[in-house]
């Protein structure tokens, strides 16, 4: 009896929680390891009540839950290897000053892999900030982030009214086709 209930609840807890941050999901990583970290947490327990009981019924559907899981890894690895993440990326892009760590992370890729955008420089022309059109008050507007921007070795960087005006940027995108 406590294992159906359990494996009920579960379930509904997964899908229930599953279906409010699906959105969420794909831009905030630190929502992403909660939600995994508790769901193996569940199933652990699971594990160690069917092992400390003794209860073949719970190590059963123990069993089965972690070869879903496994099965699922493997669905999720091949699908990540068959489709390009340039959608996930071009949404990161809009949403670039929403999110602080979305921030930092797309700037620590564009520095690491020397990239601007996903497919190039004008992707930031998605962003509310970085959109190039005349009803736009940002200060950013036509330009890109400054991870994208390349300091050359006697460039010094010159400051206009808080902005920071350099000539040369990455070219090269992050994907390209």
């Amino acid at each position: 009896c406590f294992c159906v209930c359990y494996c009920v609840f579960s379930c509904v807890l997964l899908c229930v929680c599953v279906t409010i941050v699906v959105d969420t999901l794909t831009v905030d990583p630190a929502l992403l390891l909660i939600v995994v970290g508790s769901a193996m947490f569940l199933i652990t327990f699971l594990g160690c009540f069917g092992a400390l009981r003794n209860a073949t019924c719970v190590l059963k559907t123990f069993l089965s839950i972690l070869v879903l899981v496994l099965l699922l890894q493997v669905a999720a690895g091949v699908v990540g290897y068959l489709f390009t993440h340039e959608r996930l990326m071009m949404k990161a892009v809009v949403r670039y000053r929403e999110d602080q760590d979305l921030e930092n992370a797309i700037d620590f890729i564009q520095k690491k892999f020397q990239c601007c955008g996903v497919q190039n420089y004008r992707d930031w022309s998605q962003n509310l900030y970085f959109q190039c059109s005349d009803s736009n008050p940002s200060l950013e507007a036509c330009g890109v982030p400054f991870s994208c921007c390349v300091l050359q070795q006697n460039q010094v960087k010159t400051y206009s009214n808080n902005n920071i005006k350099i000539s040369h940027f990455y070219y090269k995108a992050l994907f390209r086709q």
